[in-house]
């Protein structure tokens, strides 16, 4: 049986995308982020399943900006442990006078 790998037309992934933008309160440069998680759609419903289990009812959703530094390490936690093909993170200085 050929693997679905050796039809380009087969290959599939899913992407959970986000970025941030850090702006310093001191007037210097701030920090624009985006990260990207890939992952084999067959592995996409045990993902959603653990991160659903951190959302708190009264936030309806995750947001690192809103978390404590308690939950943010649990959430790391939870996705570090989770079937992911990729996690991707890079950052670029911003320059304020550009903002």
């Amino acid at each position: 049986m050929e693997s679905d790998l050796a039809d380009p037309g087969n290959f599939v992934l899913h992407a959970w995308v986000d970025e941030s933008m850090r702006r310093a309160s001191d007037g210097h440069r701030g920090l624009y982020l985006l990260a990207a998680v890939v992952a084999d759609p067959t592995s996409c419903e045990p993902v959603r399943d653990a991160l659903r289990e951190l959302v708190w009812k009264a936030n309806g959703r995750l947001h690192w900006r809103d978390e404590t530094r308690s939950r943010r390490a649990k959430i790391a936690s939870a996705i570090s442990i989770q079937d992911l093909a990729h996690v991707v993170v890079v950052a670029a200085p911003v320059d304020p006078r550009r903002q």
